[in-house]
């Protein structure tokens, strides 16, 4: 099956404010990550977006990145990263 669609992260560090804090059960000010995303389907149009903020002591990413082939199908994978 192959997706239709197409889309962008970013990941950067941020401070929590009293609300987030809050809800992240720590404390204003304390360090987060802060990432952004959005998927743009077919058509153009979003079809998602979001924004997550992860505590620096709770969170784990990982990442793989692929190789689009000539034909601008997806390839082999170019890097594996495990946290």
């Amino acid at each position: 099956m192959a997706c239709d669609w197409s889309g962008g992260c970013s990941v950067e560090a941020a401070v929590a404010s009293a609300a987030q804090a809050r809800l992240l059960g720590i404390r204003r000010g304390d360090p987060v990550l802060a990432l952004h995303s959005i998927s743009i389907g077919e058509s153009g149009r979003p079809v998602e977006s979001f924004l997550a903020l992860h505590r620096r002591d709770r969170s784990r990413f990982q990442v793989e990145l692929t190789r689009a082939t000539a034909s601008g199908r997806v390839g082999t994978p170019l890097v594996l990263v495990k946290a």
